[in-house]
């Protein structure tokens, strides 16, 4: 195999790094290391998954080493709840009187109203109520508005398509261009090793409108 000298590499514009190969020799040491490499990634990774697979499994017994005992506190818990409930409800007027909320062995118990939550008529759907909204007269524009959602977003899928259906410099790809986004395309190259990985390296380049 034949060297490549230095000075060829400089006038053809290329500069080397550093580590840069410098022969056909370098290279098939280089494509040698890419496949080692694969390999040790590889083996890693199996080690990665099983090492998270046994943490689950103990994660796993932790719960349910803990999960009995807790629900039957939670149970408890509900049980006492509900009797004190019961009990202020059938007792409100004397223990509360026109208070929300009252104090007992510092702990606070109120009355607390909910937000609530928008229901449908029974025998009405979404589609029903937005069309009768949709249906309200100019007047009620701002009515409008508040109960309809519209939630825009960019179709990127459909900006790549648009933006490689035009040519560059034609007055559809500035109209593109003008919105204030463009398509970045990959150049990737690829070492396939004999263990039927692949190594990767890859560069962006926008492309001129």
């Amino acid at each position: 195999m034949s060297r490549i000298k230095v000075s060829d590499l400089k006038k053809s514009g290329l500069f080397l790094l550093p580590n840069a190969i410098r022969s056909d020799e370098e290279l098939e040491l280089a494509v040698a290391s890419a496949g080692d490499l694969e390999i040790s990634i590889e083996r890693k990774q199996a080690q990665m998954i099983q090492e998270l697979a046994d943490l689950k499994e103990k994660e796993q017994a932790i719960k349910e080493r803990y999960s009995l005992e807790i629900d039957n506190l939670k149970s408890k818990l509900d049980a006492e709840q509900s009797r004190a409930r019961a009990w202020c409800e059938s007792n409100r007027e004397r223990l509360f009187g026109d208070k929300k909320s009252i104090t007992i062995l510092a702990a606070e118990l109120r009355f607390k109203a909910t937000p609530g939550k928008c229901e449908l008529s029974p025998d009405l759907d979404d589609a029903d109520v937005i069309a009768r909204i949709m249906a309200l007269p100019d007047e009620d524009a701002d009515l409008r508005d508040q109960l309809i959602r519209i939630d825009p977003q960019l179709d990127r899928e459909a900006f790549r398509v648009l933006w490689n259906s035009t040519a560059p410099g034609s007055p559809e790809r500035e109209k593109l261009a003008n919105i204030g986004a463009t398509v970045v395309k990959k150049e990737t190259f690829v070492i396939t090793t004999a263990t039927g990985g692949k190594v990767k390296g890859e560069s962006k380049k926008k492309e001129a409108a």
